[in-house]
């Protein structure tokens, strides 16, 4: 096991457990929200609780784990839809059960997958511009572009043109 800056990784430098401990310490803090939340009939204060409490725990270190596998996506989203069954309830908002799509209109957030991309693209824009200085990341992400665009999936097609041009 190794840990460094808050991050696990396990032998094979995947980040299952990474993602288990975040989860966990999510799921620990949506248990305090329910808890001092109950009362609220407002929106903003559910939405900032959430966002400065839990999805800054799932979306930390979002572009170095980066978790492709639908196991990992599907573990960190359980844990946004149970927030916003939560919220739900709370705010009177009737949804059809598994259905969180008006509820995260209403909120005004993003499914965390969504998040992710748009993370990735920002850190890649930073990359090319110069603003994350790491030459070396670079110049490998544009080698394996250039061979096979196919090399890398989580990145669209705009930025595989973007980092080319």
């Amino acid at each position: 096991m190794i840990n460094d800056l808050g991050i696990t990784l396990d032998q094979e430098l995947q980040f299952h457990d990474h993602i288990d401990k975040s989860c966990c310490k999510a799921l620990k803090t949506l248990r305090f929200i329910k808890r001092v939340s109950l009362e609220f009939n407002f929106i903003s204060p559910l939405k900032a609780l959430f966002c400065a409490l839990i999805r800054s725990i799932l979306e930390y270190d979002v572009v170095i784990r980066d978790p492709s596998s639908a196991s990992s996506v599907n573990h960190l989203e359980r844990i946004q839809r149970k927030f916003l069954s939560f919220a739900a309830m709370v705010l009177h908002n009737d949804h059809l059960p598994h259905e969180y799509n008006l509820v995260i209109k209403r909120l005004g957030l993003k499914i965390l997958a969504d998040r992710q991309i748009s993370a990735n693209n920002v850190f890649l824009r930073n990359l090319k511009n110069g603003s994350t200085d790491c030459s070396v990341l670079l110049s490998l992400i544009l080698k394996s572009l250039a061979s096979s665009p196919s090399n890398l999936p989580v990145f669209h097609s705009f930025l595989h043109h973007e980092l080319l041009s």
